[in-house]
């Protein structure tokens, strides 16, 4: 027999070790699979698609096997068993976002963090709202706050959870733009030194400008200094032809030599 909810704690505590995903792969606390406290285990399933909170509450709570669960709802094994398993992964993804709380007060006290850190870039999808509103969400494409912030009621296609919507709107009503970060200039130069058949791996400069390089076919220096800017690299812009231009010019002084 099941107590609950300590088993439910220890499975979500224990689902780390066979997660694929690295937010899953995050080790909670010890303590975590001892939280003895019904409410805020009610309140986590709550949170899941009601196909798979009436499968994780039927075993947990109410000590069904899957097989008395799959008569119940006349549904074969393999979907029980897969609900059950889905229902586990996304209740421990809510949880783990919001850093293993260990009651409804400090889940809505860390979800209250991140909502004030967030920016009209922020993507919802990082923070652990209920299933219901992030499917309602999804429906119409919204991926960001300020997609949020943009909605419409009479636009809206699921009125059941627009108060929901309204809420949230109010709480990211002050979000302002991301912070536009300098960029970080390249240090352009090559290790070692340089000949005409020199690999270009020797090169130094950002992934990008490398990878389009190395998708045109340029393998060595000689193939570096042909280029002659006219060109059309894929993924390569002003900057990027600025770094080329750069690293021709070391390469052919150093050939020089």
């Amino acid at each position: 027999m099941l107590n609950y909810p300590e088993a439910l704690f220890t499975d979500l505590f224990g689902y780390y070790r066979s997660a694929d995903d690295d937010e899953w792969a995050i080790k909670p606390k010890e303590s975590a699979c001892k939280i003895n406290d019904p409410a805020f285990a009610d309140f986590l399933i709550s949170l899941i698609r009601k196909p798979q909170q009436y499968i994780i509450r039927e075993y947990y709570k109410n000590n069904k096997s899957l097989s008395e669960i799959a008569r119940k709802y006349d549904l074969n094994g393999s979907t029980i068993s897969e609900r059950k398993r889905n229902g586990l992964r996304w209740i421990r993804r809510k949880w783990c976002f919001c850093n293993f709380p260990s009651s409804e007060e400090e889940y809505h006290a860390n979800l209250k963090r991140l909502e004030e850190a967030a920016d009209l870039s922020t993507l919802l999808c990082n923070f652990p709202y209920p299933d219901r509103i992030m499917d309602a969400l999804s429906k119409c494409k919204v991926k960001t706050v300020a997609d949020l912030l943009a909605l419409k009621e009479e636009a809206f296609p699921s009125p059941e959870v627009w108060e929901d919507i309204k809420l949230l709107q109010h709480k990211f009503a002050n979000a302002k733009p991301p912070e536009r970060r300098p960029r970080v200039k390249t240090i352009v130069r090559v290790d070692g030194p340089v000949t005409l058949d020199t690999d270009i791996r020797q090169c130094v400069v950002s992934a990008g400008v490398f990878n389009a390089l190395y998708g045109f076919g340029v393998r060595t220096v000689s193939d570096l200094l042909k280029l002659s800017g006219k060109e059309k690299i894929p993924r390569i812009g002003k900057v990027g032809w600025e770094e080329i231009k750069t690293m021709q010019k070391i390469c052919a002084d150093a050939i020089q030599k």
